[in-house]
């Protein structure tokens, strides 16, 4: 698993513009979904859930204008259970 493939399932317009709420912020397109699934589905070792933990931390940091509140409810809306949230203030190093 690299970082590319982690950032390529949330770096699309559906995802990033729900995250800054240019679709408003009221559902999650299901092509974002679709994207945390497959990052959920890829990380399947604590080490490649910290790595995914880091990649997604990086790609929130380097985005202007994401709401916080959004990002980190995104896995529970798209009914995926991972370890932490999508947060810029995340220590990665705890994920299990």
């Amino acid at each position: 698993m690299t970082c590319a493939q982690v950032v390529s399932r949330v770096s699309t317009t559906h995802c990033l513009g729900y995250l800054v709420s240019t679709f408003g912020g009221t559902s999650v397109p299901v092509e974002c979904c679709n994207g945390i699934k497959a990052i959920n589905s890829i990380a399947v070792t604590t080490t490649d859930r910290r790595y995914a933990c880091e990649c997604l931390k990086d790609l929130a940091k380097s985005v202007s204008g994401i709401n916080a509140a959004l990002a980190a409810s995104l896995p529970g809306k798209c009914g995926v259970n991972i370890t932490y949230s999508i947060s810029t203030s995340n220590n990665c190093a705890q994920v299990k």
